[in-house]
């Protein structure tokens, strides 16, 4: 049997590990140096255990629940609501929109300075709910949040009919 995806293997001399060992251990230019640096790459972000993921991931709770409960009360109760139970969230939150356009909400965004994605339920449909979804990471901060919620006050959301 020999692969589609040729590489190094294929002209390398045969050893004890034989042929087919050469010629499908590496495929194509699949580069490994990804899997390689991940464990220095987790240290680097004091995720090197689980109890370090776990203390992280306490901590984007704490600042994610209540950030999400403001972002919440900045858009109204009638245009926004909560989509999964506090038990559920981790590094990030989504918030639905009850009448939103999802082109005119990612411009509005955009055009703020803020990259944050606006997914809507039924691509094909204008004028439905759609989804933002808060991720949170070492590299945000409070003040990232606070912009946030003060630009969602003033987001133009569709008017029900």
């Amino acid at each position: 049997m020999r692969p589609l995806v040729i590489s190094h293997g294929a002209n390398a001399p045969i050893g004890s590990e034989g042929r087919f060992r050469l010629e499908h251990d590496w495929l194509g230019t699949n580069d490994p140096s990804g899997y390689l640096c991940l464990p220095k790459a987790l240290a680097l972000l004091g995720l090197a255990t689980p109890s370090d993921q776990e203390k992280q991931l306490k901590q984007r709770r704490q600042v994610l629940l209540p950030a999400r409960q403001a972002l919440l009360e900045a858009l109204g109760s009638a245009n926004a609501s909560a989509l999964v139970p506090e038990g559920q969230v981790a590094s990030m939150v989504a918030v639905e929109l009850a009448n939103c356009d999802p082109d005119i909400t990612y411009k509005y965004f955009r055009n703020a300075g803020i990259q944050i994605p606006v997914i809507p339920l039924r691509p094909h449909r204008k004028q439905e709910r759609c989804f933002l979804r808060l991720s949170w990471f070492n590299y945000n901060t409070i003040s990232d949040l606070d912009y946030l919620i003060e630009i969602c006050k003033g987001l133009p959301l569709i008017k029900a009919a």
